[in-house]
């Protein structure tokens, strides 16, 4: 007979013990999936940023592009809310606002409006040329996460690197501005993943948003047709 001090997992029973030990004991199988399970899920927003940077690294439309950027936009202020420990409520706040008017609203909005008055439908760039640049962008993501060993900084790497691509790649000077976003995505995730350390970096990588909005009025207000639509 158990002793008085006993507890339930001294004892033989078919079930897990409340206690977890049984659990891990019984069916490792099960914690496995249950800990990768809950490790997806802490990391879901980064995983599905990754998903969206591999989506516009292929993109060759303008509504595609400009989609990309609206969920990376809601996708960085999920994220940024998990630093709210290091910031503070109050830069969260700042910086919710941000991601939202600008990131999400105003230059998705500005893009879609300039290639419209310019009658641009998107970049010209064959179908084969997508298919080749996101091998490139899940080549980069892979070796970017595997040196740095984190998630968040390497899909941040990633991201200025596809960013880059983008700017080097592609013909139009619109859809240029759009490889500066992802750049400017990159740069801010990078600032939150180093928001512990110093939280004026956050301000700096917001920055880069107000240079893509000068970017692109200055596209529009100069009205460079005829160079947007050179191919």
């Amino acid at each position: 007979m158990a002793g008085a001090g006993a507890t339930c997992c001294d004892k033989i029973a078919p079930h897990p013990c409340p206690c977890g030990v049984g659990l891990r004991e019984g069916r490792p199988g099960a914690s496995l999936l249950s800990l990768l399970l809950i490790m997806l899920l802490d990391n879901l927003p980064l995983v599905l940023f990754g998903v969206s940077l591999l989506y516009v690294s292929m993109a060759g439309r303008m509504r595609t592009y400009v989609k990309a950027l609206v969920v990376q936009g809601c996708l960085l202020l999920l994220i940024s809310l998990a630093y709210v420990r290091y910031l503070g409520l109050l830069h969260i706040v700042i910086i919710a606002l941000e991601v939202v008017v600008v990131k999400v609203v105003v230059i998705p909005f500005f893009i879609m409006y300039t290639s419209k008055k310019l009658d641009i439908q998107g970049d010209g760039g064959s179908s084969g040329e997508g298919y080749l640049s996101v091998v490139v962008a899940a080549v980069a993501m892979f070796t970017s996460i595997t040196v740095t060993g984190s998630l968040g900084l390497g899909l941040a790497i990633c991201a200025v690197f596809i960013g880059l691509f983008i700017m080097t790649a592609r013909r139009r000077p619109i859809t240029h501005v759009i490889g500066y976003v992802v750049l400017g995505n990159g740069v801010f995730l990078m600032s939150l993943t180093l928001a512990f350390r110093a939280a004026f970096i956050v301000e700096a990588g917001m920055l880069i948003d107000v240079l893509a909005g000068m970017f692109i009025a200055g596209i529009f207000f100069n009205g460079i047709r005829s160079c947007l639509l050179t191919s």
